[in-house]
């Protein structure tokens, strides 16, 4: 009996390790890799703009004025770059933008100036935009269908245990705040992200799903309104994201008697639920149907935190504390089923020889989210005395209810391309442009 009870208290801990640890194989090194590329792009995702002023001399308006070029060239890079690993594979490109990272990294220290910081800027940009669709792409083409989704919960959880230990190690570097401690800051990256491109070497190559003779013509996704459309709501109900770290601060500490370290702890909370919830969150995202509900409860709950947040302003205290942890963990469940729907889309329409296009089509509307969803959503909630959050709100509500419409509506159309592709054959498929 004793040993029974044993035996069944062993198998609930490994059956609750599930959560946190992939299984052994291919999931288990991709979220390895995660976690040491983490590591190193943490550190100078919390000391990086610090480094540009301290050690390279660069005034604040030419940080920013790089960091907004960057991202520009960034946006249009992404669907020619998903095509290009649709023609050569995700590994090859993936590997390339590693080791270009690296080499940049290692260069930094050495920019004379503006005009030079500005071309390595946009070329680490591209470097960083390459590796950001690689990973998705191969890991899509790479895992079992069943595994796909939970595959890369494991990496999202990685990736945010590596960026909290790198942005606790840049602490630790800008509160030395000498040129020594930048320069082997940035070297120190240099190292971590050779490292987490040497495991990118060793993983294994995928083959190329059709002959050159067979592909589709080029930006195949981009032409789909249907996906498109999909694409679009998709990264309306991700602009969570521009909730907790955009407005969710500036709103905690300008229209609630709560402090800056109440922002920073909500974001602390943030973390740790993604770290210890997102595995488990990804259930049942790994069709289709089962991502766009996925989506249209991450665009409810989203709404819900919305609401949650406008009523902090209205207490004092304590219940403002107690308020916005609360509605920063509904905000965080959001964040964890749309992190889940987005990838189960992604990998339920994508054919395998445009998966790059599709994961490109997906970044490039996040990203042009990303260009107007800061303005707004400030405007709307802080310049209107707080009912600009229901108008929020209302968007979420609206983006999780089409999902559902626009998910079949592309589903019914690759499924039309798929058996038109086989009834004429590949020699005269063309793309759907519906």
């Amino acid at each position: 009996m004793f040993r029974w009870k044993a035996d069944s208290h062993m198998i609930e801990i490994r059956s609750r390790l599930t959560h946190w640890i992939p299984p052994a194989g291919l999931s288990r090194t991709l979220a390895i890799q995660s976690l040491v590329f983490a590591l190193g792009a943490g550190i100078f995702m919390a000391g990086g703009t610090i480094f540009f002023n301290r050690y390279l001399g660069l005034s604040p308006v030419q940080v920013g004025l790089g960091l907004g070029v960057a991202a520009a060239i960034s946006t249009m890079a992404s669907l020619p770059l998903g095509t290009l690993m649709d023609r050569v594979g995700a590994k090859p490109v993936w590997l390339a933008g590693g080791v270009v990272e690296v080499l940049l990294y290692t260069l930094y220290p050495m920019v004379p100036g503006f005009a030079v910081f500005l071309g390595v800027i946009v070329l680490m940009s591209a470097a960083q935009a390459t590796t950001s669709i690689a990973v998705q792409v191969y890991s899509i083409g790479a895992l079992p269908e069943n595994e796909r989704v939970r595959g890369l919960a494991y990496q999202r959880a990685a990736l945010n245990l590596g960026m909290t230990g790198g942005g606790v190690t840049a602490g630790v570097v800008l509160a030395v705040d000498s040129s020594s401690a930048y320069l082997l800051m940035v070297w120190s990256i240099a190292a971590v992200l050779a490292i987490a491109t040497l495991m990118v070497a060793r993983l294994p190559q995928l083959a190329t799903t059709v002959a050159v003779s067979e592909r589709r013509p080029l930006f195949g996704a981009i032409r789909k309104p249907s996906v498109v459309a999909t694409a679009a709501l998709t990264g309306i109900l991700q602009a969570n994201q521009t909730v907790l770290l955009v407005v969710l601060p500036l709103w905690t500490i300008n229209q609630t008697d709560a402090g800056p370290p109440v922002a920073a702890a909500l974001f602390t909370i943030n973390t740790a639920l993604v770290v210890l919830l997102q595995v488990r969150a990804s259930a049942g995202a790994e069709t289709a149907e089962g991502s766009a509900r996925a989506l249209r409860q991450s665009g409810v709950l989203a709404a819900a935190a919305c609401v949650v947040f406008a009523t902090a302003a209205l207490t004092t205290g304590i219940a403002t504390i107690a308020t916005l942890v609360a509605g920063a963990i509904v905000l965080t469940m959001a964040e964890l089923r749309q992190s889940a729907g987005a990838w189960g889309i992604v990998a339920a329409l994508a054919p395998p020889d445009q998966r790059g296009d599709y994961v490109a089509t997906f970044k490039f509307t996040n990203q042009i989210r990303d260009i107007v969803a800061p303005a707004g959503f400030i405007a709307l909630a802080l310049s209107t005395g707080g009912w600009g959050w229901f108008v929020i709100a209302a968007c979420f509500v609206l983006a999780a209810l089409l999902t559902c419409t626009t998910v079949r509506w592309a589903g019914r159309v690759e499924k039309r391309t798929a058996q038109l592709a086989t009834a004429v054959g590949p020699a005269s498929e063309i793309g759907s442009t519906q």
